[in-house]
């Protein structure tokens, strides 16, 4: 159970936030978002998330962020549960990797080639449960920032 929870809900950090970190170093245009999606690339990677959670951004009181981050985590692991029990994704083969180990990698040590193909898959999962929401609240950033800078000059 632990390495379930390790490696599919707490990848990349808790609630899988990577889909978040990959919108900010492609799509966002705020100024709050883009620094903190490049400081948080290293860490999610590692499965740290705390410059998000804590720093940079308000996740939880914020429901264009805290519906992809609770929804994000249940369809994952509603998804590899499935997949698991239909035999698609061979079951957990019972290593216990550091929690620090990125994604894919971790995926390959508890499982073989077919985990590690479904974590990536969880990647891209998160990004796109993320993109609509992050986009709207970027857009929500930015027309504040806009309208800030005009009302400063």
């Amino acid at each position: 159970m632990n390495e379930f929870y390790n490696n599919f809900i707490n990848l990349t950090g808790s609630d899988i936030t990577i889909g978040l970190v990959i919108f900010t170093l492609i799509a966002a245009k705020s100024v709050q978002l883009k620094p903190i999606g490049k400081l948080e690339l290293v860490p999610g990677i590692f499965n740290i998330n705390e410059p998000f959670l804590f720093f940079g951004l308000p996740i939880v009181m914020n429901p264009m962020l805290a519906v992809p981050f609770f929804l994000t985590t249940l369809v994952i692991a509603a998804s590899t549960y499935l997949v698991i029990k239909t035999g698609i994704v061979p079951p957990l083969n019972g290593v216990a990797a550091p929690w620090t180990t990125p994604a894919v990698i971790f995926g390959f040590l508890i499982g073989g080639w077919k985990m590690a193909i479904w974590q990536f898959c969880t990647l891209l999962i998160s990004t796109a449960i993320y993109w609509p929401f992050a986009r709207k609240y970027d857009k929500v950033l930015l027309a504040k920032e806009q309208k800030e800078a005009a009302a400063n000059k």
